[in-house]
């Protein structure tokens, strides 16, 4: 069940089959570029001659991430303290996804999530900011990072899905999101700034196909393109395939996929599934919410991937 409180929002998943906790924190982030994540994902200097459109506020999105990638483990001790493992990000229908692995214990969950959503003040990021914009190739301007800041903030309510093996009850999460939620760092007063040059600018599309997945069903489909060694990603609500000469598979082969490895978990199906989604960074959490409310099977999941790929 779903808990709420002062913009934060917790659904927790108890499961015996999670190795660890796998978290999924998501929040609105519609102007976003995933392009652009996928130049600052190597961290290295762009050569394009000017930056892509929405490339400013996407900068900053990067840059919260970052800062909260540091606060998790970034440092020996900060992993100490944290509990986290590894931690990943993604985009998906409209909003930014930030997933890690943590131990397995209420007071790792509710003192990662704290530290996470302590650090959602995009208005203090400027210096990660300035970094990210000179390796995008584009000169940092304080006026045009206020406006971003503005704009993330705006719409800053905090999703989280939780996939762990732990006792849980109601008073249990109720603690946790409540703690969480007094966390949540003040983002009021953001100066309003001006509108980044580069949104005037119109979006381009990929050269490459593309499959719609707007829903949990990418995380079938990428998964079977994976098996399959098909270079593909997910976008905002499409998945690009890296092919031009792509044309589907068959039928036939999806069906021996999905039993091999579906087939034979029974009861596990489910567990597995959502554990697997919540820890990779593909979903957003309305999506893993999706999952855990399903009766996922292995015919469902062979129609899902006929349907996008046949």
């Amino acid at each position: 069940m779903e808990r709420k409180e002062g913009g934060i929002s917790l659904t927790v998943v108890a499961s015996k089959l999670s190795p660890a906790a796998a978290v999924t924190v998501s929040f609105p982030t519609p102007d976003f570029n995933w392009f652009v994540l996928q130049k600052l994902l190597s961290e290295r200097p762009c050569g394009c001659a000017t930056l892509a459109s929405g490339s400013e506020y996407t900068a900053l999105v990067y840059a919260m991430y970052d800062d909260i990638r540091d606060r998790l483990l970034g440092t020996p001790d900060a992993q100490l303290k944290s509990k986290v493992s590894s931690i990943t990000c993604g985009f998906h229908n409209g909003e930014f996804i930030i997933s890690y692995v943590c131990q397995s214990s209420i007071t790792a969950i509710r003192k990662s999530l704290g530290i996470l959503v302590s650090r959602l003040a995009p208005h203090k990021q400027y210096p990660r900011y300035q970094k990210y914009i000179k390796l995008l190739g584009g000169k940092p301007n304080r006026d045009e990072f206020m406006n971003c800041a503005k704009r993330i903030a705006s719409k800053r309510n905090v999703s989280a899905v939780v996939v762990a093996k732990i006792k849980t009850d109601k008073e249990k999460e109720d603690a946790i999101v409540k703690v969480v939620a007094n966390k949540l760092a003040d983002v009021s007063g953001i100066d309003s700034g001006v509108k980044p040059a580069s949104e005037s600018l119109p979006r381009t599309s990929t050269e490459f196909p593309e499959i719609k997945s707007p829903g949990y069903e990418r995380f079938f489909v990428l998964d079977y393109l994976d098996s399959i060694n098909v270079s593909a990603l997910g976008t905002g609500n499409t998945i690009i395939v890296f092919n031009k000469k792509w044309s589907g598979v068959k039928k036939d082969a999806i069906d021996r996929y999905v039993s091999t490895r579906f087939g034979k978990l029974g009861e596990k199906l489910l567990h597995v599934v959502l554990y697997s989604a919540c820890s990779r960074g593909l979903l957003r959490t309305h999506a893993l919410r999706e999952i855990a409310r399903s009766k996922l099977n292995p015919n469902g999941i062979a129609n899902i991937i006929k349907s996008a790929l046949t």
